[in-house]
């Protein structure tokens, strides 16, 4: 059996201030985030972890340095995992995209979205789920690694891996800093958990919204 444990990147300086930040650089983690990145750490202390994966964003690797800190583990960085690219989106208040009719169809109908200049739906989930089945391939039985990623990415990968629709991608809630775990035997996908909060709910000021998330 091998494990894969999905963990968002803890709370970023976008999430306080509402922005989707897509694949811009420069938007680290705030300082609730790396209080959550602290918890994630001491989670993860009693657990075997042979790998760690991030994506290439700071709020990622910040996340991912801080709880693997003290492992002897190899922390390596995938664009496979690697926000969506928003296109004209990014850098975008949330409060204002909402407002635009792709907003809808980004709740209702994901696979048919593809971002003003960015990518598309099903472009981003197809990486990310090739990137997992390479991770799962590369594994050794009863070996475990982290991923870090981003909300979309996760909430792909859950949904894929239930064999559920892309459409239905937003019925998953994946909060900063949250842990999902999927484990794997004979190269089946099977769902631990979900959106596990080591933190406080009200250390969590998040923009995230239940649905809602593209961030």
């Amino acid at each position: 059996m091998k494990t894969i444990y999905l963990v968002r990147h803890a709370q970023s300086s976008a999430n306080q201030k509402g922005i989707l930040a897509g694949q811009l650089p420069g938007y680290e983690l705030s300082e609730d985030g790396k209080l959550q990145a602290e918890e994630l750490r001491l989670f993860f202390a009693d657990k075997k972890i042979d790998h760690a994966i991030s994506s290439p964003l700071i709020r990622c690797k910040q996340t991912a340095q801080i709880a693997v800190r003290g492992k002897n583990v190899r922390l390596r960085t995938s664009k496979d995992f690697i926000e969506a690219n928003y296109g004209d989106w990014s850098g975008k208040k949330i409060s204002t995209l909402v407002r635009k009719p792709l907003w809808k169809d980004i709740q209702n109908n994901p696979s048919t979205v593809v971002f003003p200049n960015g990518e598309s739906m099903m472009s981003v989930f197809s990486r990310a789920n090739l990137g997992l089945l390479n991770v799962v391939k590369s594994m050794k039985p009863k070996s475990s690694v982290i991923i870090f990623s981003h909300a979309d990415i996760i909430k792909g990968l859950l949904t894929n891996s239930m064999g559920a629709s892309l459409d239905c991608f937003q019925r998953v809630s994946i909060d900063p800093a949250s842990i999902s775990t999927i484990v794997f035997q004979n190269n089946r996908p099977t769902i631990i958990s979900t959106n596990i909060r080591v933190s406080p709910v009200s250390k969590l000021r998040s923009v995230n919204k239940p649905g809602g998330s593209i961030h």
